[in-house]
C-alpha cells in the first residue's frame, strides 16, 4: 500500500476514534450531571425504607423499568417531591 493510502487509512481511523471518545465524554458529563440527584433520591429511599444504597438504587431502577422513565427522571421527581411535599412518607406501599 502506498504511503499516501496508508496515511489516509490512519487518519480515518484516528477520526473515528476521536468521535468515539467525544461521544463517551459527552455521556460521562451527562452522567455526572445527574449523579447528585440520583444520590439524593437513594438517600431519601434509604431513610424512608431503612435499606442500603444498593436496595434503594434497585428500587429506582425497578420504577424506571415499570414506567419506562429514565432513572434520572424518576430520581429528580422523587427529590422534587421531597422538597415540596408535607412531612410524611413519600413512597407508595409498605416499607420493607
Amino acid at each position: 500500500m502506498p504511503r499516501y493510502d496508508l496515511h489516509l487509512v490512519q487518519t480515518a481511523d484516528e477520526a473515528r476514534h476521536r468521535d468515539e471518545l467525544q461521544r463517551e465524554v459527552a455521556q460521562l458529563r451527562e452522567a455526572l450531571r445527574f449523579r447528585a440527584t440520583i444520590d439524593q433520591a437513594i438517600g431519601i429511599i434509604q431513610a424512608e425504607r431503612r435499606c442500603g444504597p444498593e436496595d434503594a438504587f434497585q428500587l429506582l431502577v425497578n420504577v424506571s423499568q415499570r414506567t419506562n422513565v429514565k432513572v434520572r427522571s424518576v430520581a429528580a421527581a422523587l427529590v422534587s417531591l421531597a422538597e415540596t411535599a408535607p412531612p410524611g412518607p413519600l413512597l407508595p406501599g409498605e416499607p420493607r
